[in-house]
């Protein structure tokens, strides 16, 4: 008797992105996996989007369709398909993606074969399907910066483990079992865009799962393909999401009080005075005057995740912290960078090593 493959909801948020609408659901509907659903929320899309998508794939019996009256913003906008969601698995997919016929039976796989993974993404290609756009990110000490691994290298040229531990998930395809994200909340609707994928790692990390990448799964990515070219309005929701996240992840008030301070110098004074990039300074400022506004939010969320949390902040810390930087570091950029070089070689020798044992182990 053949076992029935858990159910999967994937949620694709559309906003004004026509152009990437065929490629994407033509390839999500060829998919190898027997049981799944496609929800597709346009967010008040004013390019036809919504007209392509009725009269191209409508017909599909596992495709919903929801219209928001209002650009809700990413996270928003997933919740809402969310809540329509059936599935076991619920994925969260971007809708500038291309995949690969077995992407989505590998991702259900690696879940069901391990219950302490918490969320899982695909390797992003770009859209050449030869060169890794992302293997997920590592975050650094208080944020400042975050790496893309392996990002633009041959796919031909670079090998990954299976499965392996990254910071946070990258949000253009990732998966979660729809229970677990019901328990630490999905999106926060505070937030209308970027770092939610970030957010949403922090939240599993510290309900004790892992955040991984399957590399087998593989998705082609445009990359911000339906974001826009708007930096201050990118800055600014990124100094929005980075301040929360080191909110969240500090619980020792030192440490945030010393983490906030890092993260202005590095993000307002070095871009004024050094790098002279004035749409990032200007959106930051924008970013901050909105963190003071909702500090109170910010803080009653503080409070909420950890008074959830099954680890201590040490521990999410060695987890989730994968490139360490003495504080007094990021003061002297040209050191910075010495640092940050060593700390990202050094985990993708990691990498490479845990490679190698599967190879060994076959």
């Amino acid at each position: 008797m053949i076992m029935e493959r858990p159910l999967v909801s994937i949620i694709i948020v559309n906003f004004n992105g026509r152009r990437f609408l065929k490629d994407c659901l033509s390839t999500v509907l060829e998919s190898k996996y027997p049981n799944f659903e496609i929800i597709f929320v346009d967010n008040a899309s004013t390019d036809k989007s919504l007209d392509f998508v009725n009269s191209t794939f409508a017909k599909n019996e596992c495709l919903k369709i929801i219209k928001t009256t209002e650009n809700l913003g990413f996270g928003p906008a997933n919740n809402v398909g969310f809540k329509m969601a059936k599935g076991d698995y619920i994925v969260f997919l971007n809708n500038d993606t291309s995949v690969e016929p077995t992407w989505l039976s590998i991702l259900v796989d690696a879940m069901e074969s391990d219950d302490k993974i918490g969320l899982a993404s695909s390797l992003l290609l770009n859209m050449d399907g030869q060169t890794v756009q992302t293997a997920g990110t590592l975050k650094c000490d208080y944020m400042m910066p975050g790496y893309w691994i392996e990002m633009n290298k041959s796919c031909f040229s670079v090998a990954f483990p299976k499965v392996f531990e990254i910071s946070s998930a990258m949000g253009a395809a990732m998966i979660a079992r729809r229970k677990f994200l019901k328990e630490i909340d999905v999106f926060d609707p505070k937030y209308f865009y970027y770092y939610d994928d970030d957010y949403l790692s922090f939240r599993t990390w510290i309900a004790g799962k892992h955040v991984v990448t399957v590399s087998e799964s593989r998705v082609r990515h445009f990359l911000g393909g339906t974001s826009g070219k708007n930096d201050l309005f990118k800055y600014r929701h990124g100094f929005i999401g980075s301040i929360s996240l080191i909110f969240g992840i500090y619980w020792n008030l030192i440490d945030l009080a010393k983490g906030i301070f890092i993260f202005f110098v590095v993000r307002i004074f070095y871009d004024l005075l050094i790098n002279r990039k004035i749409a990032r300074f200007q959106g930051s400022i924008s970013g901050a005057f909105w963190v003071l506004k909702n500090l109170r939010y910010i803080w009653r969320n503080r409070l909420k995740y950890w008074s959830k949390a099954v680890i201590d902040e040490r521990t999410l810390r060695s987890r989730m912290i994968k490139i360490h930087i003495p504080s007094s570091v990021y003061l002297v950029p040209r050191l910075w960078s010495i640092y940050f070089k060593s700390e990202t070689d050094k985990y993708r020798r990691t990498i490479s090593l845990q490679y190698q044992r599967e190879l060994e182990r076959a």
